[in-house]
């Protein structure tokens, strides 16, 4: 089953699916322009990762805090 994410910034629709490949599950995702297929722990990496990016972006640390 497909699930599709709106993301105007990237040019349309995400579409994240699920497959085997050489017998192994794999999470497909589908881009404007590119798809990856990753095994579900990567998928569930990049998701955290997505997850703490956004929070990042949404609430940047304080200049001074910077590297």
């Amino acid at each position: 089953m497909s699930v599709a994410v709106d993301a105007r910034f990237a040019g349309g629709s995400i579409l994240v699916d699920v497959d085997e490949h050489a017998g192994a599950p794999v999470v497909i995702v589908q881009m404007p322009g590119d798809s990856a297929a990753m095994f579900p722990d990567e998928a569930r990496r990049l998701a955290v990762t997505l997850i703490e990016q956004a929070a990042r972006a949404e609430n940047p640390p304080e200049a001074d805090t910077w590297p």
